[in-house]
């Protein structure tokens, strides 16, 4: 099960939940900001450089990431960030699973992060970060309208980082995932999932 963590992960939950709220659904965007461990943080300054990778209108789009800004608000104590497109993979994890015709993902990232993230990390990533936060937008229709769906978490990312590969540990060890390599969204239990998740003190907003 690949992705099991905040984003990519708990944030690939939040959206297949969100588009099977929608009686059409367009375009999911999902967005997040901060980080964990030392590895998070690499991934972090890696993923501000190089090209992104996105399901846009029936195929795969590549951009540069670090441009696109766009004003993100995530559960407090993050509240607004600029995010920006990166390279990141939930689109990838996602698409298998969605029929939507948009699938993007963003980066919370500040004037330091952009203008570092061609350059090796100026100094040592921290043992823990936090707090940390993830955001998923569903756009589409609904009873014939237009309609909008977000779900935002914030808390610290290891934490909600382990109750989630628990949850998705108990899963394999009483078999019961499909056979195979694929995200969570591929998980018939996504909605089990959840719950556990939830039970673990992590609260999810609905906007």
């Amino acid at each position: 099960v690949i992705g099991s963590g905040l984003s990519p992960g708990l944030s690939c939950l939040l959206a297949v939940k969100a588009v099977n709220e929608l009686d059409e659904c367009s375009d999911v965007v999902l967005s997040k900001a901060g980080t964990a461990g030392p590895a998070c943080a690499r991934s972090h300054h890696a993923s501000l450089k190089g090209k992104t990778l996105n399901w846009i209108d029936g195929r795969w789009e590549h951009g540069q990431s670090g441009t696109g800004r766009m004003l993100h608000w995530f559960p407090k104590p993050i509240d607004g960030r600029d995010c920006y497109r990166a390279a990141l993979g939930s689109p990838l994890l996602l698409k298998p699973h969605l029929e939507v015709s948009r699938i993007r993902a963003r980066l919370a990232a500040n004037r330091r992060d952009r203008l570092t993230s061609r350059l090796p990390m100026l100094r040592p990533p921290h043992t823990d970060g936090g707090p940390a936060g993830i955001r998923v937008e569903a756009n589409g229709k609904l009873d014939g309208a237009t309609s909008t769906i977000i779900y935002g978490v914030s808390g610290s990312p290891s934490y909600i980082s382990a109750e989630v590969v628990a949850a998705v540990a108990e899963l394999l060890l009483n078999r019961r995932v499909p056979t195979g390599a694929y995200g969570l969204a591929g998980l018939e239990a996504a909605n089990e999932l959840l719950a556990a998740i939830s039970g673990a003190g992590i609260r999810v907003f609905r906007y």
